[in-house]
């Protein structure tokens, strides 16, 4: 059986409405968190105070590595503005993904897109540019199970063995997430 090539992940970012708009497509999973959490990073080092919506439509599939750098926005915007930003994602597997890591504590989720469709995002490519200070992979997991555990106890106890395996391979002494 011949299959077609797998949709790859792809990120747009720009502003709409003076909200902070970014937007994901395809499989987002660990092999993009690199470029992914640069991009999270920016997202929350421009938020001039008008809101991040974070546009999950069109995203097949969404892995705890990806979660957590989202609980990374989430937990920004809760303790630099004190109020959440939005999750834009149908009642699909993704969202049931997003309500079982607590993500809607974190975040306002909507069902539809609530700013104009016709304005155009930029894309931005999720490979780490040539030369360029790539975080380490294993750290940058560890620190996205962290930052989820952290939404809830329950997740802590979800991801709480992920994180001692990750701290083990790392070589890190056991911190807590809470």
């Amino acid at each position: 059986m011949v299959t077609g090539a797998r949709p790859a992940a792809r990120a747009f970012h720009g502003s709409v409405d003076g909200a902070s708009v970014l937007r994901l497509s395809g499989p987002v999973r660990f092999m993009v968190a690199r470029a992914l959490r640069r991009i999270v990073d920016d997202v929350i080092a421009h938020d001039d105070g008008g809101g991040v919506a974070i546009d999950l439509r069109t995203v097949d599939v969404i892995d705890s590595t990806a979660l957590g750098l989202l609980a990374r926005i989430g937990s920004a915007s809760l303790r630099r503005r004190g109020r959440r930003a939005v999750l834009i994602c149908p009642d699909n597997d993704v969202a049931t993904c997003l309500r079982s890591a607590a993500l809607d504590e974190l975040f306002v989720m909507l069902d539809e897109y609530p700013y104009d469709d016709s304005v155009p995002l930029a894309e931005i490519a999720l490979e780490m540019p040539a030369g360029g200070a790539e975080p380490e992979l294993g750290r940058l997991i560890l620190d996205a199970h962290r930052d989820l555990a952290r939404i809830s106890e329950r997740n802590l106890a979800v991801y709480g063995d992920v994180i001692a395996a990750l701290e083990a391979d790392l070589g890190e002494p056991p911190r807590s997430t809470h």
